[in-house]
C-alpha cells in the first residue's frame, strides 16, 4: 500500500495539466492505482505479457472456447486489480509502467499524453462504448456474442477516422481478433478493414522513436498483422530517411543532434546510410559540411558511426583523384585530420 500512496504523491503534478477535466483526472488516478498495486504485489511482472494473457483469455472465455491458452494463476490474481479484469493499457498506462519499473517519471511525456487525452476527450465516448460491449459480453445474459460482434464492428466503422486517436493499435487489433474469432465467415472483411485503419496508425506513429517502448510495442503488433503493413511501414521509413538526407544542412543538423545527445540518437543509422556519391556532391558545394564532418568523425568514428567515416573518406578520396593538384592538396590535409593512413589513397 505504501508504494501505491507514493505513486499517487509522485504523480500529484498532473493536477496542473488536467486543468480540472474530471474524467481525464479519474482515468490517470485509476491507472496509477491499478499499475502501482500490481507492481507492489509482483515487482517482476511483465506488463506486456499480462496484456497478452488478458486478451487471449477474453477471446477464449467469451468467443472461442476452443482457443488454447495455458492458465496462469499469477496473472489471474493480478488481473483481479484491473477494472473489469481486462487489461487494456493506454499511453498514460505505459508512462506509469515506466515509472514503477524505473522509479523515474518522464513528466514531459506524461504532459504530452494528458494534452492528447484532453484534446481527444470529445471522442472518449467511443472507448466507453467499446468497453460497454466487452462488459456486456461477459456479464449480460441477454447479450449474445453475435450482437457483440455486430456492435463492435459498427462502432469501429462509424468512427474509423477517430479510432487511432482513442485506442492503441494493440487494442484495435484485439477487437479485430474478437470479431475474427467469433465470425469466421467475415474474417476477410474484418482483415481488409483492419489493414486500412492500421495504415492510419502508422501514419500517426512516432517513427523517429520507433525503437522506444511503448511506441515499439504498437508498431511491432501492426507489422505482425499483415505483410502489406510492413511494406507500407518500410516505404515510410525510406521516405523519411531520404528527406533527412535531402541537403547538406540536413546532414549537419543530424550531426548536431548526435553531438547534443553524446552519441545516443535514433538518427545515427540514418547518417551512416547516406549514399557516398550524394555525400560527395554535398561536400563539393558546402565547405561548412566538410568542417562539421571532420569534427564529428574525430568524436564519433566507432561502432554504428564507422560506415559514415568510411563514406566520408571515400568521398574525399574520390574528389581528390578526380581533380587537380589543388584538390589533392586539400584532400590530403583533410584526411590528415582524420586518419593519416588514409592519405595514401590519394595518388
Amino acid at each position: 500500500m505504501k508504494r501505491v500512496i507514493n505513486a499517487l504523491k509522485d504523480y500529484a503534478f498532473v493536477k496542473e495539466f488536467v486543468k480540472g477535466r474530471r474524467e481525464v483526472e479519474n482515468e490517470v488516478v485509476k491507472n496509477i492505482l491499478e499499475i502501482a498495486t500490481i507492481n507492489s504485489i509482483d515487482m517482476l511482472v511483465d506488463f506486456d505479457e499480462l496484456h497478452k494473457y488478458s486478451s487471449d483469455l477474453f477471446i477464449k472465455n467469451a468467443i472461442d472456447s476452443e482457443s488454447k491458452i495455458e492458465t496462469n494463476d499469477k496473472f489471474d490474481k493480478l488481473l483481479f486489480y484491473i477494472d473489469g479484469s481486462h487489461f487494456m493499457p493506454r499511453d498514460i498506462t505505459n508512462n506509469i509502467i515506466f515509472y514503477v519499473k524505473n522509479s523515474i517519471i518522464d513528466k514531459e511525456w506524461a504532459k504530452n499524453i494528458i494534452d492528447d487525452m484532453i484534446k481527444n476527450e470529445q471522442y472518449s465516448f467511443i472507448q466507453q462504448e467499446l468497453r460497454n460491449c466487452l462488459s456486456r459480453s461477459e456479464y449480460d445474459f441477454n447479450y449474445s456474442f453475435s450482437q457483440f460482434s455486430e456492435d463492435v464492428f459498427k462502432i469501429l466503422q462509424d468512427n474509423e477516422e477517430k479510432i487511432p486517436k482513442v485506442i492503441s493499435a494493440i487494442d484495435f487489433i484485439f477487437y479485430i481478433s474478437c470479431l475474427e474469432g467469433y465470425k469466421k465467415s467475415g474474417q476477410n472483411n474484418y482483415h481488409k478493414f483492419a489493414i486500412k485503419i492500421l495504415k492510419r496508425y502508422i501514419d500517426n506513429a512516432d517513427i523517429e522513436h520507433r525503437n522506444i517502448h511503448p511506441v515499439k510495442g504498437n508498431i511491432d503488433a501492426i507489422l505482425k498483422f499483415d505483410d502489406e503493413l510492413k511494406e507500407y511501414f518500410d516505404s515510410l521509413i525510406s521516405r523519411s530517411q531520404n528527406e533527412k538526407l535531402s541537403s547538406s544542412k540536413a546532414i549537419i543538423d543530424i550531426m548536431l543532434d548526435i553531438f547534443r545527445n553524446r552519441g545516443f540518437s535514433e538518427e545515427a543509422k540514418i547518417l551512416s546510410s547516406i549514399d557516398e556519391n550524394k555525400l560527395k556532391e554535398y561536400i563539393m558545394n558546402d565547405p561548412d559540411l566538410v568542417e562539421y564532418c571532420i569534427d564529428f568523425i574525430k568524436e564519433f568514428s566507432f561502432g554504428q558511426f564507422k560506415p559514415f567515416k568510411e563514406n566520408f573518406i571515400n568521398a574525399i578520396s574520390s574528389i581528390a583523384n578526380d581533380g587537380d593538384k589543388d584538390r589533392k592538396r586539400k584532400a590530403k590535409n583533410i584526411l590528415k585530420h582524420i586518419d593519416e593512413d588514409k592519405v595514401r589513397r590519394i595518388e
